[in-house]
């Protein structure tokens, strides 16, 4: 057990080293969505308005995960649960529109103001995990990864629809599931989606004003 703590905290730590890089909100054509268990490839983006994410905001993120991390090694192996954290940018808010991050099915939004980007990061035994944005004026982006920034800040543009896909996990039970907040249909959607669905919609003009996800 010892050992088996000491690996997974060194994989928190390698983690957190990469989220501590410097990142930039970048736009770029629609990728295909990555297999699941399939190793993920460097992703190419041509760069559109690219907006530096503030230290706080990678910093709060990289702990969210520590602490879930910590909360799961204090559980009985039986009933121990992977997590995934994930912070959002919010028109309106404070702190350059990001939210504190926040993990495994807590919503985040404000049921008002819509949400314009998301960064997301899994468990590293998780393998890791890839994510689309659909944007007002843009579409789909193409594929981010692990806690790299999804949508853009600042430019009051919002995301209309996301969709999220484990990668390289080799465990075939895991799967993730992801909900959002339509104020003009009707709230909550219904059914949740889950592995790289698409949750919101596109040609709507509808924003996404809350959200959550979960594996």
């Amino acid at each position: 057990m010892r050992k088996r703590l000491v690996t997974r905290m060194t994989g928190i730590a390698a983690l957190c080293a990469l989220l501590m890089t410097p990142l930039t909100t970048a736009t770029a054509n629609a990728a295909a969505a990555p297999a699941a268990g399939a190793a993920s490839a460097a992703p190419q983006f041509a760069e559109i308005g690219a907006v530096p994410v503030p230290d706080s905001v990678r910093a709060d993120l990289s702990a969210a995960l520590t602490r879930a991390e910590r909360q799961r090694a204090a559980q009985p192996s039986d009933i121990q649960s992977q997590n995934v954290c994930y912070a959002v940018s919010i028109s309106n808010h404070p702190n350059n529109g990001w939210t504190s991050a926040e993990c495994n099915a807590t919503i985040l939004g404000d049921y008002r103001n819509q949400i314009e980007a998301i960064e997301i990061i899994v468990s590293p035994d998780v393998g890791e995990v890839g994510y689309d944005t659909h944007i007002e004026n843009i579409g789909w982006q193409g594929y981010r990864y692990n806690g790299a920034v999804a949508g853009t800040v600042g430019s009051a543009l919002r995301m209309e629809a996301f969709r999220v896909w484990l990668v390289g996990s080799s465990n075939p039970d895991l799967h993730i599931n992801y909900n959002v907040y339509l104020p003009d249909f009707n709230g909550w959607q219904r059914p949740a989606a889950i592995d790289g669905q698409v949750a919101g919609t596109t040609g709507a003009s509808e924003p996404i004003t809350a959200l959550w996800i979960n594996i």
